[in-house]
């Protein structure tokens, strides 16, 4: 198994908006789909953590609620 995270947070201020950069196929998009759970995983790869808005874990049905893709 590869990890590709590990120990990762970050925060954003009410209002504020954050940005996941990069070049061009270092899996920005891709890191955002998995979290939204818009692709799954593939076979034996796991994902651990939670993601936390206002200090509630959000369910992965959530994340589109307050994310998007540009």
């Amino acid at each position: 198994m590869k990890q590709i995270l590990n120990n990762s947070s970050g925060y954003a201020k009410p209002g504020e908006c954050v940005a996941i950069l990069g070049p061009s196929g270092s899996g920005k998009t891709s890191l955002l789909n998995v979290l939204s759970g818009r692709i799954h995983l593939s076979k034996g790869s796991t994902f651990l953590g939670d993601i936390v808005c206002n200090g509630k874990p959000l369910q992965r049905d959530d994340f589109g609620k307050f994310a998007a893709f540009v």
